[in-house]
């Protein structure tokens, strides 16, 4: 998607004349549904070629430990099923399954896009952004979500195209680490995160939703700082014994 493309999509997100927008609402779906709606032998064929690509430079760079590292773990997000599963669990959690009129979702740490498509199966329409990563955007477009290239920096607000959403979503992320996702990458600490709350509930409609997944630090443990746990508990309206947070946007402004 070019730049004029991309820049009349987020105009009709924005105002609302996004194609989602128009159809009925769909009811609940199963994960069988949804998994019907993804062209299987597309899946499969760019599976197959991401496995043959890493294996050419895993040979050509044995000494490569990052490269050696995706390829054992490369293939869970292909685990299209069960990826559907999980975020199916999210949609419903934030009653998407049974809205009354479309809604307008960003994905922060989009990754392939998966939220996405499971909202856009439930008549939901939508935007994701993450790291510049052309095995997401290959996933993203099998999937038929729109996926946007982005990092999510510490202090810095997001792009001022993402406006005018009714849920900012942020689902198992990896972005809050300042070397985005090194396994001994410092974690964000309590400021950045009220900056990036703040900063995402001020993109939010009236009455819009942040629904906030982080991964945990370590068994039962959501964060290092014990504080940004009390952050998201003081300002959600719900919060799972999963750590999942739906924190309204008048609790963040």
């Amino acid at each position: 998607m070019g730049p004029l493309q991309l820049e009349r999509w987020f105009s009709s997100v924005v105002h609302g004349r996004d194609v989602a927008s128009r159809k009925t609402m769909k009811n609940d779906l199963s994960v069988e549904e949804i998994l019907s709606s993804v062209n299987d032998a597309d899946w499969r064929s760019l599976e197959q070629q991401i496995a043959s690509d890493l294996q050419d430079v895993i040979v050509s760079d044995p000494k490569n430990r990052a490269m050696d590292r995706l390829e054992k773990n490369y293939s869970k997000y292909f685990d299209l099923e069960t990826w559907i599963r999980y975020h199916l669990r999210h949609a419903r959690l934030m009653d998407l399954h049974s809205s009354n009129r479309p809604r307008r979702i960003l994905d922060v740490g989009c990754g392939s896009g998966i939220f996405l498509h499971v909202c856009k199966a439930l008549g939901h329409a939508g935007v994701g952004i993450d790291v510049n990563s052309d095995m997401y955007q290959r996933m993203a477009e099998i999937l038929g979500v729109e996926y946007v290239p982005g990092l999510v920096v510490p202090f810095e607000p997001l792009d001022e195209r993402f406006r005018g959403f009714d849920w900012i979503t942020a689902i198992a992320i990896k972005f809050d680490r300042r070397d985005f996702a090194n396994r001994d990458a410092t974690p964000w600490a309590l400021e950045e995160w009220k900056f990036f709350l703040r900063d995402c509930a001020q993109r939010l409609n009236e009455g819009g939703k942040l629904y906030i997944k982080p991964n945990f630090f370590k068994l039962n443990t959501l964060f290092e700082d014990p504080a940004i746990t009390r952050l998201l508990e003081n300002v959600a309206s719900v919060q799972t014994p999963t750590g999942e947070f739906i924190i309204p946007r008048e609790a963040v402004l």
